[in-house]
């Protein structure tokens, strides 16, 4: 999953949000990256939403984050997520072994 939208009160990332969550239920981790706007997300106290702000820190644990490293400045990341940066190289080998990709 790509997540490009801004965070709090778009309705695109807590469907992504939800979505994730339902995956992880069922046992099928996810992959979430983060890019452009959608970095947001993941700045400390971005999300006021305490069900969402669950459901962002339940993914970090079980299966970590990714973010665009061109999109990621390190200091604004909320340091209780694992967040690995990647390169837009190894987003698309990513991107390329998954069965599908969904973007928010």
């Amino acid at each position: 999953m790509v997540i490009f939208s801004r965070g709090e009160g778009s309705h695109r990332v807590e469907e992504g949000l939800r979505l994730v969550a339902a995956m992880l239920g069922m046992d099928q981790p996810t992959t979430v990256v983060f890019v452009d706007d959608g970095m947001g997300i993941l700045r400390e106290g971005a999300l006021t939403d305490e069900l969402m702000r669950d459901y962002l820190t339940t993914a970090s644990d079980l299966t970590g984050l990714y973010a665009l490293d061109a999109s990621l400045d390190e200091s604004e990341i909320n340091p209780a997520l694992d967040v690995t940066p990647v390169t837009a190289d190894e987003l698309a080998g990513m991107m390329g072994e998954c069965k599908a990709v969904v973007t928010y």
